[in-house]
Protein backbone atom coordinates (compact mmCIF):
# COMPACT_ATOMS: atom_id res chain seq x y z
CA UNK A 1 0.00 0.00 0.00
CA UNK A 2 1.15 3.73 -0.78
CA UNK A 3 1.13 6.20 1.01
CA UNK A 4 -1.18 9.15 0.16
CA UNK A 5 0.61 13.04 1.04
CA UNK A 6 -1.39 15.12 2.13
CA UNK A 7 -3.08 18.10 0.14
CA UNK A 8 -1.66 21.67 0.67
CA UNK A 9 -4.72 24.20 0.90
CA UNK A 10 -3.54 27.84 -0.23
CA UNK A 11 -4.92 29.85 2.70
CA UNK A 12 -8.08 31.94 2.00
CA UNK A 13 -8.95 35.74 1.86
CA UNK A 14 -9.77 37.54 4.53
CA UNK A 15 -12.67 39.17 5.49
CA UNK A 16 -11.90 42.55 7.95
CA UNK A 17 -14.87 43.36 9.70
CA UNK A 18 -14.17 43.86 13.42
CA UNK A 19 -12.20 47.08 12.42
CA UNK A 20 -16.15 49.00 11.58
CA UNK A 21 -17.81 47.29 14.17
CA UNK A 22 -16.15 48.70 16.85
CA UNK A 23 -17.17 52.13 18.01
CA UNK A 24 -15.78 54.72 16.05
CA UNK A 25 -14.51 56.58 19.29
CA UNK A 26 -12.36 53.22 20.42
CA UNK A 27 -8.76 53.75 20.85
CA UNK A 28 -6.50 50.93 19.73
CA UNK A 29 -2.90 50.31 20.39
CA UNK A 30 -0.53 48.59 18.27
CA UNK A 31 -1.57 45.11 18.74
CA UNK A 32 -5.05 45.96 19.20
CA UNK A 33 -4.86 47.36 15.69
CA UNK A 34 -3.09 44.43 14.17
CA UNK A 35 -5.68 41.95 14.98
CA UNK A 36 -8.19 44.16 14.01
CA UNK A 37 -6.54 44.45 10.70
CA UNK A 38 -5.19 40.60 10.67
CA UNK A 39 -1.37 41.26 10.30
CA UNK A 40 1.58 41.50 12.96
CA UNK A 41 2.43 44.83 14.74
CA UNK A 42 5.43 44.67 12.21
CA UNK A 43 3.27 44.67 9.22
CA UNK A 44 1.05 47.32 10.88
CA UNK A 45 4.45 49.49 11.34
CA UNK A 46 5.25 49.06 7.81
CA UNK A 47 1.44 50.28 6.96
CA UNK A 48 2.00 53.20 8.85
CA UNK A 49 5.58 54.15 7.22
CA UNK A 50 4.08 53.98 4.17
CA UNK A 51 1.19 56.11 5.41
CA UNK A 52 -1.45 53.07 4.35
CA UNK A 53 -2.61 54.05 7.38
CA UNK A 54 -3.89 57.71 9.75
CA UNK A 55 -0.98 58.74 11.62
CA UNK A 56 -1.02 57.28 14.93
CA UNK A 57 -1.34 59.67 18.22
CA UNK A 58 0.87 58.79 21.29
CA UNK A 59 -1.00 58.28 24.36
CA UNK A 60 0.95 56.97 27.19
CA UNK A 61 4.07 56.38 24.97
CA UNK A 62 2.48 54.01 22.88
CA UNK A 63 1.05 54.16 19.50
CA UNK A 64 -2.42 54.92 19.29
CA UNK A 65 -5.51 55.21 16.52
CA UNK A 66 -9.35 55.40 16.52
CA UNK A 67 -10.87 53.36 15.16
CA UNK A 68 -13.42 55.30 13.09
CA UNK A 69 -10.58 57.52 11.63
CA UNK A 70 -8.65 54.01 10.47
CA UNK A 71 -12.21 52.82 9.01
CA UNK A 72 -12.81 57.05 7.07
CA UNK A 73 -9.27 56.60 5.72
CA UNK A 74 -9.16 53.64 4.33
CA UNK A 75 -12.45 54.32 2.86
CA UNK A 76 -11.48 57.92 1.27
CA UNK A 77 -8.56 55.31 0.04
CA UNK A 78 -10.70 52.46 -1.38
CA UNK A 79 -13.14 56.02 -2.87
CA UNK A 80 -10.02 57.63 -4.65
CA UNK A 81 -8.71 54.10 -6.10
CA UNK A 82 -12.26 54.10 -7.36
CA UNK A 83 -12.18 57.73 -9.04
CA UNK A 84 -8.74 56.56 -10.58
CA UNK A 85 -9.55 53.32 -12.24
CA UNK A 86 -13.45 53.94 -12.52
CA UNK A 87 -13.91 50.26 -11.21
CA UNK A 88 -17.08 50.92 -8.50
CA UNK A 89 -16.12 50.49 -4.59
CA UNK A 90 -19.03 49.20 -2.45
CA UNK A 91 -19.18 50.29 1.14
CA UNK A 92 -19.21 47.78 3.80
CA UNK A 93 -23.08 49.61 4.80
CA UNK A 94 -24.34 48.09 1.34
CA UNK A 95 -22.80 45.12 2.04
CA UNK A 96 -24.69 44.43 5.10
CA UNK A 97 -21.92 44.59 7.42
CA UNK A 98 -22.49 46.16 10.47
CA UNK A 99 -20.60 49.74 11.67
CA UNK A 100 -22.09 50.54 15.34
CA UNK A 101 -21.19 54.17 14.67
CA UNK A 102 -18.19 53.97 12.64
CA UNK A 103 -18.01 56.57 10.55
CA UNK A 104 -17.20 55.90 6.72
CA UNK A 105 -16.93 59.28 5.71
CA UNK A 106 -14.93 60.08 2.46
CA UNK A 107 -13.87 63.94 3.08
CA UNK A 108 -11.65 62.91 6.15
CA UNK A 109 -8.69 63.11 3.88
CA UNK A 110 -9.86 64.13 0.60
CA UNK A 111 -7.52 67.70 0.69
CA UNK A 112 -4.80 65.13 0.98
CA UNK A 113 -5.63 62.76 -1.99
CA UNK A 114 -6.66 66.01 -4.04
CA UNK A 115 -3.13 67.31 -3.41
CA UNK A 116 -0.84 63.99 -4.45
CA UNK A 117 -2.96 63.66 -7.68
CA UNK A 118 -2.33 67.39 -8.43
CA UNK A 119 1.43 66.32 -8.26
CA UNK A 120 1.63 63.06 -9.20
Amino acid sequence: MGSTKPVRRRPQGKVITSLASLPSAAFLDERALAIALGCSKRTLRRMAARQELPPAIRLGGRATWQAGRVVAWITARCEHAERLSGAPFVAASTLGISEHGAELTSDVHERDWQDSSESG
